[in-house]
């Protein structure tokens, strides 16, 4: 049984501006007590530049530190809404592990996103 059975804020970065095309991930987060997780993405304004994108995905890590990527995927955001998914033992049979990543890409040319909300939480 999960020790948060109504879950728990795991990591967020709130009403963040994010620009330029590349990936950047969270720092490496402890989820040894949680056996689902629930990632969200919100974008409040439209996004400028060319075919701008933003996806965003959960990476697994071993215990030595080998990083899994995209255990979950969320899809793209091309303009301003939400997105969320779920993973883990009772949500998609996945096992997690103690440890695991949030990573972010944006793609397009010259991307921009402003109040952009992104939300992992666990139970």
């Amino acid at each position: 049984m999960a020790i948060y059975p109504y879950g728990r804020k795991v990591w967020s970065l709130d009403g963040a501006s994010l620009s330029g095309a590349g990936s950047t991930s969270s720092v490496v987060l402890d989820i040894h007590d949680v056996t689902d997780l629930w990632l969200a993405a919100f974008v409040a304004n439209a996004p400028t530049g060319t075919t701008p994108t933003l996806t965003l995905q959960v990476d697994l890590l071993d215990q030595d530190g080998n990083v899994f990527p995209a255990a979950l995927a969320l899809t793209a955001l091309t303009a301003a809404g939400h997105q969320s998914g779920s993973c883990g033992l009772y949500t998609s049979n996945l096992v997690l592990p103690m440890q695991c990543q949030v990573t972010w890409t944006l793609g397009g040319t010259t991307p921009a996103f402003t109040g952009v909300t992104l939300s992992l939480f666990g139970r």
